[in-house]
């Protein structure tokens, strides 16, 4: 239709089986907020799965729970000690407000303009706006909204929104960030107990975290994260020693390898940039190129700097019998997605 609101169509915990995956960024006078949410459902396999990942400054919060039939674990706090837990994901408060969408409510208020029908996530949505009439007063109760906008992608198949994108500015200079996207619809999910998945004692690393860890001689190290399909993603790690020369795995919660890279562009700590092929938790494995290999090591996760990679796309045309100059500086990056490598 011309108009819509999202309070016309099914929310997306009405299907069967689905991944939701919630982006939030806030920046106001108490600092700067910046949360993760990944909840996935597969109710014919009544299996549950919700990572929720926030940072506030140097304060980090995380929780990961599983719930399959009666049974659900805990990680609390992200330190990779599971324990069972008697509260199931659906008596989590939290979870409902992520659900009913209680920051996307002005969308559900107020009607939509289409304005066209296009392919994202790789399904075809209705694409609706939304102007600054629709938004005013989500930054907070008296605040002058200077600049607003949001967009949803609404799925005719599903009839629910696959992708929501929210941006709101006030006059004191607040910022909101939304991105709210739902994936995997009708597709069974696989979530498994904690023992069931790859590296169970994996610790948390959340976006624009540096993570210390220690690696002993023969042994493995391993930090879990939340991605969003097709979202590039870079793990960085760092070594104030030399001659340690680790190496860097990248695998789903499967257990499927997926990346691989041993040496950085000014170091042996890897350097590794990817766009993740689905939404989920993945886990950086960190091993020794040897099984001599120990020492001290810090790890990275951040969202793909394009600004400061040259990309393929970029190259320079050579002509023929044309001389040119060119010059690599320290520190220059080179990303082939193609071959999902940095060099």
């Amino acid at each position: 239709p011309a108009t819509l609101s999202l309070a016309d169509i099914r929310s997306a915990k009405e299907l069967s089986s689905a991944r939701l995956y919630v982006y939030l960024l806030r920046i106001g006078a108490d600092g700067v907020l910046n949360a993760e949410v990944l909840h996935e459902t597969d109710r014919p396999a009544e299996a549950e799965r919700l990572v929720i990942a926030a940072r506030r400054g140097e304060a980090l919060a995380f929780s990961d729970i599983v719930q399959v039939g009666d049974e659900t674990w805990i990680d609390d706090g992200g330190t990779g000690q599971w324990a069972p837990s008697e509260a199931t994901i659906a008596e989590r408060a939290d979870i409902e407000a992520i659900w009913s969408g209680q920051l996307l409510a002005p969308l559900s208020a107020a009607p939509g303009t289409f304005v066209s029908l296009e392919t994202v996530r790789g399904m075809e949505a209705g694409r609706y706006t939304w102007g600054p009439e629709a938004l005013a007063g989500i930054l907070g109760e008296g605040v002058a909204v200077e600049s607003a906008r949001a967009d949803a992608w609404i799925s005719p198949l599903f009839e629910t929104p696959i992708q929501v994108q929210l941006l709101a500015q006030g006059s004191e200079g607040e910022t909101l960030f939304v991105q709210y996207v739902v994936t995997d619809l009708e597709e069974g999910l696989g979530i498994a107990p904690p023992e069931a998945q790859y590296c169970p004692e994996a610790r948390s690393l959340q976006m624009d975290e540096i993570a210390a860890g220690t690696l002993a001689a023969g042994e493995t190290s391993c930090f879990k994260f939340i991605a969003l399909a097709d979202e590039a993603i870079t793990l960085r790690m760092g070594t104030d020693n030399p001659n340690f020369d680790p190496a860097l795995n990248v695998h789903d919660i499967d257990g499927n390898f997926l990346h691989y890279s041993d040496d950085g562009p000014d170091s042996m700590a890897p350097l590794l940039t990817f766009s993740p092929l689905g939404t989920g938790v993945y886990v950086a494995e960190v091993e020794g190129f040897d099984s001599a290999t120990a020492g001290a090591f810090t790890i990275g996760l951040s969202f793909f700097d394009a600004e400061g990679t040259t990309t393929i796309d970029e190259a320079a045309v050579l002509e023929p019998e044309v001389a040119t100059r060119g010059a690599i500086t320290e520190g220059a990056l080179l990303y082939i997605e193609s071959h999902e490598e940095t060099i």
